[in-house]
């Protein structure tokens, strides 16, 4: 899956705007204000318009979430909003998605660890 259009050599170093990447590994610096909508608990983004073409939600106060950015139904991409429950809705269609990695009809979701300030993100 392409996380990254714009990444032709597969390593990106955007420290401006605050993640890189080297392969399929992300780092993810979470001080920097780009990520500021994931603070707290319930907090999400969609970080295309930065160029991670993932969506990101903060689970708990330990644990964010990676998904992609796709929706299964037809491909659509940024058409996204977070219902009640954490539940993630393609407004392309109204197709919803669970935020439980785990479940049958969620989004497919990215390995992710934070490390000190940093959250790395294997696609």
């Amino acid at each position: 899956m392409d996380i990254d259009d714009n990444n032709d050599n597969n390593d990106n170093n955007n420290d401006s705007l605050g993640f890189s990447s080297s392969g399929s590994i992300f780092t993810i610096d979470l001080t920097h204000p780009n990520f500021s909508n994931l603070s707290s608990v319930g907090g999400w983004m969609n970080g295309f318009s930065i160029g991670l073409n993932m969506l990101l939600l903060r689970i708990s106060s330990d644990h964010i979430q990676a998904y992609s950015n796709s929706c299964p139904h037809n491909g659509t991409r940024n058409q996204w909003s977070l219902q009640s429950g954490n539940i993630f809705r393609c407004n392309n269609h109204g197709y919803t998605y669970n935020s439980q990695c785990n479940n049958s009809n969620s989004l497919p979701c990215y390995s992710t660890n934070i490390d000190g300030t940093n959250l790395i993100v294997a696609t």
